[in-house]
């Protein structure tokens, strides 16, 4: 898409910078989260340009380290392949540790971990365990139906 939009964009002139811009736009897209203070901005950013409202840290007060296996399959008519691999998604928690907001994720424990670091350092996050709280009542229905 990128060469073809080059192509065109050099054939017919400053007409077609859209079509050439195109093929740029899932190359330079990504999403990330910034820190400042008590405030954070999870953004999308494409050609440079971050896209995303500044949103107080509020009730925000902890993050974790969650541990997340992923499955990728691909196939056709009597064939398949499935690629597994695990990573590692640092994640904002509240209410309970029941809402939860992915900020970073690191294919490595050793990178997961000094990722957590920085951020206990920079910001008034604290890093916990994940340990969602559980109710008496389902507590109750989880032994009922053992």
């Amino acid at each position: 898409m990128l060469a073809i939009g080059s192509v065109v964009f050099v054939w017919k002139g400053w007409a077609y910078l859209p079509l050439s811009l195109a093929g740029l736009f899932g190359i330079t897209a990504h999403w990330g989260t910034v820190f400042k203070g008590d405030k954070f901005m999870h953004y999308f950013s494409v050609y440079g340009l971050r896209f995303g409202l500044w949103q107080p840290l509020g009730t925000w007060r902890e993050f974790a380290v969650l541990s997340e296996h992923k499955i990728s399959g691909t196939g056709g008519f009597m064939s398949s392949m499935n690629v597994r691999w695990q990573q590692y998604s640092l994640t904002l928690l509240r209410n309970g540790h029941r809402e939860k907001r992915v900020v970073a994720v690191a294919s490595h424990l050793d990178e997961a971990r000094a990722m957590a670091k920085e951020l206990t350092k920079h910001t008034p996050l604290t890093w916990v365990n994940y340990a969602p709280y559980i109710s008496a009542a389902t507590r109750a229905r989880k032994r009922k139906h053992r």
